[in-house]
């Protein structure tokens, strides 16, 4: 009977073998017999991080404790896993059209029908007809809004400044992390729905609906799915806890997005009938076009009445945009604060490139444009703290790493954007450090760009990226014009949690000071 096992159990381990010899294989290429040897301990390593709190910090000792030089190829269950931090690999998959998709971590993510995680030849499609909606033209039409909604924001900043008891603070004045994030967020919330469907909130005011909880709640569950895949499977997910609360949240949000659009739709006909009748009459005989330039709903629209889109594909990318622009917007621009907080001589050279560019009460493109250290600081910011920590790629059909190394098909590859933008080989001295000089011009050109992934790049680059860097900059502008912050602690002594978007972990020992300039 022993024996029979122990044949068993060989007969299984070399069928195991058979199935994954050309990730096995791929691992001897990139890390020869050490590599095939440490399988093992690596495989038990990786499986510890399935924990957000503490991937960050033991990615940091694997990058430490093993002689690997480039990728890493470990092998997790029944898939191959290509960890990379060099940038020529990095380039190389980015660029790849077998590595556009994302992976099955981010199926447990509650938007995942729109453009955010189409995949294959339906993302490509999406992704052309998504952007006309996000050209330069249309981004500066917004910069009123962007104003408008940033004075309101500043106004919150004067509350806190004159410590009032209304808000969440603790003894002289000290406000809480969570406050400052919780206003950010609402503010650039109000924005995404102003701009991407048209419609006006009052979310810095009240949330009697619930919908900035409802999209907070649902993105700390798509966090807990993407670290917790087999909640994706709804007959396991309804056994959890969380079953309930994601149904109640994600209804509440299909409802308000649907009730907007369903409006939106009917004053667009109704606009674009008129509109139509005024052309025929402005253009008749000739042959010249009327240019019409569109804002997101308005483009959906459009795409909808050609029958390139459904309501339900409408409803789905309105809710997507939303999400992407608020929670990476906010987030940044939180993290960017706690950066000029903990260095005063930095926010005080901001200050005054503001002062010395800023001529009235609204900003405009011109003026973003002519802020140089602005846009260093900004940078610097998502280099140190990148809201996206990791990206996670799935690989569509077998492609070339190198010459003659073979990634194989279905390979779910880990690009650890966090480390890499704090690697010393990469970046120097300063690498974890608040440097803002690192984006002199001088210094940037001569660096690789795949060694800054703040909106990844490549084939599948962030399609809102500069919608993105308008609004943080205009906020971030709109903050210190009027207001000086300080805060407690140092960056260096900060941990992070790597969920979807990166945390900072304990932010109840994370205070701000606000006072009036």
């Amino acid at each position: 009977m022993f024996n029979e096992i122990v044949a068993i159990g060989l007969i299984g381990f070399f069928v195991y073998l058979w199935v994954f010899r050309r990730f096995y294989y791929l691992i001897w290429k990139l890390n020869g017999l050490y590599g095939l040897l440490s399988q093992p301990v690596l495989t038990v390593f990786v499986w510890s991080m399935f924990d957000p709190r503490y991937v960050i910090d033991r990615l940091k000792s694997l990058r430490e404790n093993y002689r690997f030089k480039g990728p890493l190829g470990v092998v997790i269950g029944p898939r191959g896993v290509l960890y990379l931090d060099d940038p020529v690999s990095i380039e190389k998959v980015l660029n790849s059209p077998q590595c556009i998709d994302k992976t099955f971590i981010q199926d447990g993510f509650f938007t995942r029908k729109g453009l955010l995680h189409a995949k294959g030849q339906k993302w490509k499609n999406r992704r052309k007809q998504l952007n006309p909606t996000f050209n330069l033209a249309n981004l500066v039409s917004f910069f009123p809004i962007f104003n408008t909604i940033g004075n309101s924001l500043a106004d919150k900043f004067d509350v806190l400044a004159k410590g009032n008891k209304d808000v969440d603070s603790d003894h002289d004045n000290q406000i809480n992390y969570k406050t400052i994030e919780d206003f950010i967020n609402r503010a650039v919330l109000v924005a995404a729905c102003r701009t991407t469907m048209g419609t006006t909130t009052n979310f810095l005011d009240t949330d009697d609906e619930g919908i900035v909880e409802a999209y907070k709640v649902l993105f700390k569950i798509s966090s807990v799915k993407s670290y917790k895949p087999w909640l994706q499977l709804k007959p396991i997910f309804k056994m959890s806890k969380l079953y309930k609360i994601d149904v109640k949240y994600n209804e509440l949000i299909d409802m308000f997005v649907k009730k907007i659009v369903n409006e939106k739709n009917e004053i667009w006909k109704e606009n674009r009938e008129n509109n139509k009748s005024r052309e025929d009459d402005d253009f008749e005989g000739t042959t010249v076009p009327p240019v019409t330039r569109r804002n997101f709903i308005e483009h959906i629209f459009h795409l909808a009445e050609n029958g390139e889109l459904t309501m339900q594909d409408i409803e789905d990318e309105s809710s997507s945009m939303i999400l992407a622009a608020s929670e990476t917007v906010s987030n940044s621009l939180s993290l960017l604060l706690l950066c000029l907080a903990s260095h005063p001589d930095c926010q005080h050279k901001l200050q005054q490139e503001i002062d010395e560019t800023l001529n009235g009460a609204e900003i405009t493109i011109g003026d973003i444009q002519n802020m140089k250290y602005l846009d260093m600081v900004m940078n610097e910011g998502l280099r140190l703290m990148p809201t996206i920590p990791m990206l996670l790629r799935n690989v569509s059909d077998d492609f070339y790493l190198q010459k003659d190394v073979v990634v194989p098909k279905d390979t779910f590859i880990i690009i650890d954007t966090f480390h890499i933008h704090r690697d010393r080989k990469l970046w120097g001295p300063h690498a974890e450090d608040f440097y803002p000089e690192h984006f002199l011009p001088e210094n940037a050109a001569s660096r690789n760009p795949f060694i800054f992934l703040p909106f990844c790049r490549g084939l599948r680059f962030c399609i809102g990226w500069r919608y993105s860097l308008f609004l943080a900059k205009v906020f971030l502008v709109k903050i210190l014009r009027n207001y000086h912050i300080e805060t407690n602690v140092r960056l260096k002594d900060l941990k992070f949690i790597s969920g979807i978007s990166l945390k900072v972990k304990d932010k109840k020992n994370v205070h701000f000071t606000v006072s009036k300039r």
